[in-house]
């Protein structure tokens, strides 16, 4: 993805009044899926439910700028999450939006 774009996001974000946080995440598994590497998203499902649910868990909505990775995180979590970390996976797609889904709530 182009960086302007992201810094772009951010900056009408931060003018709109919010405040950006950036977890330290650095893929969610839609290539390895797209791979049939689904072990290792698996892992990564893993992983990313524990750092972006603390996020959900207060009603902090998750955006992101590529639609097939929000995607990812609003279904495919679902399906590859363990049993014991669905409520979780359930939590972060109900809190989870496309930048322009967001900007369209908002605006």
């Amino acid at each position: 993805m182009n960086r302007n774009i992201g810094k772009a996001a951010v900056k009408w974000l931060e003018r709109a009044g919010y405040e950006v946080i950036v977890p330290n995440i650095t893929e969610l598994g839609r290539t390895q899926l797209s791979k049939g590497l689904v072990e290792k998203a698996k892992s990564l499902v893993a992983t990313n439910i524990s750092k972006l649910y603390s996020f959900a868990k207060q009603d902090i909505p998750i955006l992101g700028l590529e639609p097939s990775e929000i995607l990812t995180l609003r279904d495919e979590y679902l399906d590859l999450c363990d049993e014991e970390s669905l409520v979780k996976a359930e939590k972060i797609s109900m809190h989870t939006y496309q930048f322009e889904e967001f900007f369209a709530k908002t605006v």
